[in-house]
This record gives structure tokens, sequence and C-alpha cells, in this order.
């Protein structure tokens, strides 16, 4: 099972269209936004904030970039 961190429906609506699987859940939970210009470090931000919530497979929203 995969879960997409983030509290837009649609955004998750549209990552399980992408992945073309029903196993990817929806994950509400509130990550800190950093701001950086590197979105690699925005993204690493997250992760680890999110690895302490869910210790599966997860991958959180950044569509900033």
């Amino acid at each position: 099972m995969l879960y997409f961190i983030t509290w837009n429906a649609n955004k998750f609506s549209e990552a399980k269209a992408i992945l073309g699987t029903d196993a990817v859940e929806q994950l509400v939970i509130e990550l800190d936004e950093i701001q950086s210009l590197d979105p690699h470090v925005v993204i690493e931000h997250k992760i680890k904030q999110a690895v302490q919530y869910m210790s599966d497979s997860t991958f959180p929203d950044d569509t900033r970039f």
C-alpha cells in the first residue's frame, strides 16, 4: 500500500489516476512547509516528517515546482 500525504482530495484523485492503482490511500497529516528554491530540499524535509507518522511507503504532495 502507498500513502499519498495531501489535504487536497483533487490532488489525491489525480495521483491515483496517474498511478493506475487502488493500492494508494490518502493520508491527511499536517507537514511543515519549508521554503527553498531546491525542490529536493523541500521534499526531503516532508518525507522525514512523514515517516514519523507512517513508516510504510509514503509520498508527500509538493506541486509548487
